[in-house]
C-alpha cells in the first residue's frame, strides 16, 4: 500500500506547486468549458473527504461540501472558504489518508463496497484507485489553467 499512499502524497505536492504564484484573481478565472481553480481545489478537498468517509477516517464537519460536489455549479458562492483554506484542508486530509492507507491490511483493501461512481460492487482498493485517477484528472486541469494564465510551467 506504500505505492498508493505515495501517489496521493505526490498529488498533494504537485497541487501545492501548481498553485504557487496564483494571484487573487487567478483563482476565479474561468476559461471556456472549464471550472475555476477555486472550484477545482474545493472539489479536490471534498473528494478527499469522500475518501475519508469510506476509509472510516473521522473529519470535522464542513458547511461547504455541496458547492464543490460532482455536478455542482461551476460558480463558487461568496460564502465558501478562500482557495488557500481549501488547499490547507486538501493537504491536511491527504496526510490522514496516506497514514490510513499505509496501515491497511490486504483484508481492509478487499472489503466489498459499491464503486463511488455507478452501482457496481467492487472493493475499497478499487475505489482508492478510482479516486486517485479522479484526483489526478483535476490536478491536471489546474496545470492547464496555470498555462492558460501564462504562468511558468511546473515541468
Amino acid at each position: 500500500m506504500d505505492s498508493l499512499s505515495h501517489v496521493f502524497d505526490w498529488n498533494s505536492k504537485v497541487t501545492r506547486q501548481l498553485l504557487e504564484g496564483f494571484a487573487e484573481g487567478f483563482f476565479s478565472k474561468r476559461f471556456e468549458g472549464a471550472n475555476s481553480a477555486h472550484w477545482l481545489i474545493g472539489h479536490l478537498a471534498v473528494s478527499r473527504r469522500e475518501i475519508c468517509d469510506f476509509l472510516n477516517i473521522e473529519t470535522d464537519p464542513i458547511g461547504w461540501r455541496e458547492p464543490f460536489d460532482m455536478g455542482s455549479s461551476p460558480e463558487v458562492p461568496d460564502d465558501c472558504p478562500p482557495p488557500v483554506e481549501l488547499l490547507d484542508d486538501f493537504l491536511a486530509i491527504g496526510q490522514r489518508i496516506c497514514a490510513k492507507i499505509q496501515s491497511m491490511s490486504a483484508d481492509d483493501c478487499e472489503r466489498p463496497m459499491r464503486l463511488i461512481v455507478g452501482n457496481e460492487e467492487r472493493t475499497v482498493l478499487h475505489n482508492l484507485h478510482f479516486m486517485y485517477w479522479h484526483e489526478s484528472y483535476h490536478v491536471g486541469q489546474i496545470g492547464m489553467i496555470r498555462r492558460m494564465l501564462g504562468l511558468e510551467r511546473m515541468a
